[in-house]
C-alpha cells in the first residue's frame, strides 16, 4: 500500500549519444490519500433485512464490507456505484459492519473505515430504511 506521508522525488536525466548529460529539475510526489467513507448508516427493511448505507467515495471502484451477512462474515465487494447494500437473511440481533472503499489494483485503506452498527428486531419497516438515509445524506451534507 503507498505511504501518504513519505515524499518521493524524481529527477530525469538524459544521456545524450555524443556522451553529454541533462537533468531535468527535481520533481516531488507524494502518494494521494486513499479516502474510505467518512459516515454509514443502517436500517432494518423488515424482520429479517439490513440495508447499509454511504456516502460514495471518488476514485474508489468498490467497497469492501466486512461484518455479518456477508461471504464469510468478511470481504464483500459491492460495485463502485453501490452507496448501499442489502443484507438479507439476518437473525435479530445486533450487528457491526466496516465499510471501506476499494481502489484500482484492489488496494484497500483499512486505517479509518466507517463502521456501522445496526440491530434487527424482526419489527423493520421500510420507512425508517428512508429515515436513516436521509439521516446520513444530512450529516455528510449531501444535496
Amino acid at each position: 500500500m503507498p505511504d501518504f506521508q513519505t515524499v518521493y522525488r524524481y529527477t530525469l536525466s538524459v544521456i545524450y549519444t555524443d556522451g553529454s548529460v541533462g537533468m531535468g529539475l527535481p520533481t516531488d510526489y507524494s502518494s494521494p490519500a486513499l479516502l474510505n467513507p467518512p459516515i454509514a448508516t443502517s436500517a432494518e427493511i423488515d424482520s429479517y433485512r439490513m440495508i447499509l448505507y454511504w456516502p460514495r467515495v471518488a476514485g474508489a471502484i468498490g467497497y469492501r464490507i466486512d461484518g455479518p451477512g456477508t461471504p464469510q462474515q468478511t470481504g464483500l465487494v459491492a460495485p463502485g456505484s453501490a452507496g448501499s447494500l442489502t443484507l438479507p437473511n439476518l437473525p435479530a440481533g445486533t450487528y457491526q459492519w466496516q465499510i471501506a472503499a476499494v481502489y484500482p489494483g484492489g488496494i484497500v485503506n483499512f486505517a479509518g473505515r466507517a463502521v456501522v452498527t445496526g440491530s434487527v428486531t424482526g419489527y423493520g419497516s421500510l420507512q425508517r430504511a428512508v429515515d436513516s438515509y436521509a439521516q446520513m445524506l444530512q450529516a455528510v451534507q449531501i444535496p
